[in-house]
């Protein structure tokens, strides 16, 4: 599974040539390109073109940039709700006090 996602809240339309879609994934370590033919696109058109969140599964190759020749596209928006903002003096804290030391 490769896993390279990032919310945008306003994505561009993907490009396309001769009707291969091509849908760029960039964050802080690197570029992937998600590959969509012509005939999964049609079928997953709703997902690709409307949902904030996809997770896609497919073939990776990689070479000086990495592609994910796209087999089937899922719209994960919802698990989008699941996500909280915790504030900074409610997050846990690891120190020696209330951490567990194994000793063998």
């Amino acid at each position: 599974m490769y896993q390279n996602c990032r919310p945008d809240s306003n994505p561009p339309a993907p490009s396309t040539a001769k009707g291969v879609c091509f849908i760029t994934l960039e964050d802080e370590t690197g570029t992937t390109n998600l590959v969509v033919f012509p005939k999964l696109f049609d079928k997953f058109r709703k997902e690709i073109l409307h949902a904030r969140l996809l997770m896609v599964e497919g073939m990776v190759e990689c070479t000086e940039v990495t592609h994910i020749i796209v087999r089937r596209v899922f719209d994960i928006t919802k698990l989008l709700g699941n996500l909280t903002a915790i504030p900074n003096e409610q997050q846990p804290v690891l120190t020696l006090e209330n951490s567990l030391i194994l000793t063998t």
